[in-house]
C-alpha cells in the first residue's frame, strides 16, 4: 500500500512539474522580424526590439495576432530610433516604454490608444511635437518628463488629468492646448518648463490655473465671435 502511495504521489509530482514548465513556456517570448513578443489575450505584446532603428512603423500584427500593447521598457534606451508610427488596435503604451530614446524625434500614436504607463517618454530629448489621440483621459506621470525639445503639445477633449510632473523640465516647451475637459492639472506638472504658454477655453480649469500659478496664457477664439454669429 505504502508502494502504490508513493507512486501516486511521484505521478502527481511530476504532473505539476510538467505543467510548470508548460506554463512558463507559455510566458517566453517569441521573436518575428525585429520584435520579440508575447501573446495574451489572444493579442500580441510587443515585449522588445532588436531592429536597426530609423523610421519604424510598428506592424498591426505579428505572426497572424494583432498587437494590441507596447509593453514596459519595450525599447528603453534604444538610440537610433528616429520616428515611430504605432498602429491601430494598440491600446495601451506601458511605462518606460521609449524611456532614453534620445533619436527619437516623431510618433504618430493611433487613434485606439487609451492608456499611456508611467514615464513611457521620458528623457526623449529629441521629441519634438506630440499630438494625443482621443481616447486618453490621463496624462501619466512624468510621460513627457525632461523632454527638452518638445516644444508643441496638442491634448484632445477627452483628457481629464494631467498628473504629476508630466511636462517636468520641459524647458522647450512653448505652447500646449489645453482644453475644458481637464479638471486637474498637478502642481508640478510644468514644473521647469519655463517658457510654456497654455492655450486655453475662456473661464475653464486650465485659466484658472494659469492665473493662480503666472503662467501665461491666450483664450481659444471662438468662430462666433470671429464672425459675428
Amino acid at each position: 500500500m505504502k508502494t502504490m502511495k508513493n507512486a501516486r504521489i511521484g505521478v502527481i509530482l511530476l504532473l505539476a512539474a510538467i505543467m510548470m514548465v508548460a506554463g512558463l513556456a507559455t510566458a517566453q517570448a517569441a521573436f518575428e522580424g525585429d520584435y520579440e513578443y508575447e501573446i495574451e489575450g489572444g493579442g500580441a505584446v510587443i515585449t522588445g526590439y532588436r531592429g536597426g532603428g530609423g523610421d519604424i512603423e510598428i506592424p498591426d500584427t505579428i505572426n497572424k495576432y494583432p498587437v494590441t500593447r507596447i509593453d514596459v521598457s519595450a525599447f528603453r534606451n534604444n538610440r537610433t530610433l528616429v520616428s515611430v508610427v504605432i498602429p491601430e488596435g494598440v491600446t495601451t503604451i506601458g511605462g518606460y516604454a521609449f524611456q532614453g530614446c534620445f533619436t527619437l524625434t516623431s510618433v504618430t500614436f493611433p487613434e485606439s490608444l487609451t492608456a499611456f504607463g508611467k514615464a513611457a517618454f521620458k528623457d526623449c530629448t529629441g521629441l519634438r511635437e506630440v499630438v494625443i489621440p482621443g481616447r486618453i483621459t490621463t496624462i501619466a506621470d512624468r510621460l513627457f518628463y525632461d523632454c527638452v525639445g518638445l516644444n508643441t503639445v496638442v491634448l484632445p477633449d477627452s483628457v481629464t488629468i494631467i498628473d504629476k510632473e508630466a511636462f517636468y523640465g520641459c524647458k522647450g516647451l512653448t505652447d500646449i492646448i489645453i482644453p475644458a475637459s481637464v479638471q486637474s492639472i498637478d502642481k508640478k506638472a510644468f514644473e521647469g518648463a519655463r517658457n510654456v504658454t497654455f492655450t486655453v477655453e475662456k473661464d475653464s480649469y486650465a485659466q484658472r490655473v494659469a492665473e493662480n500659478r503666472r503662467i501665461p496664457f491666450i483664450q481659444m477664439v471662438d468662430a462666433s465671435e470671429l464672425f459675428g454669429e
